[in-house]
């Protein structure tokens, strides 16, 4: 899992992200991409990014399964910024 965003007025703390993430273990996703999806969503609902990506990656038997979601806010951009999170 590899999440980067830029913040806007919020960030969140390790001991919240570390609940967040545990909750969402041991629950049953239709894919790597739903989970992806989830994620980017309540990361967008919660904190209100500039811009977020979000990457998971799976290895099951020997074949690598990812999934890639990026957002931002409408009307952001930074030019000078943006090559260098992608």
């Amino acid at each position: 899992m590899h999440i980067r965003y830029v913040p806007d007025r919020l960030i969140c703390d390790s001991p919240r992200m570390m609940f967040y993430f545990n909750s969402l273990d041991g629950q049953d996703w239709v894919g790597i991409e739903d989970l992806a999806n989830l994620i980017t969503d309540d990361f967008c609902n919660e904190l209100i990014p500039r811009w977020i990506s979000v990457s998971l990656s799976l290895h099951v038997d020997g074949t690598e399964h990812s999934a890639h979601v990026t957002d931002k806010q409408p009307l952001w951009d930074n030019p000078r910024l943006i090559p260098r999170l992608e």
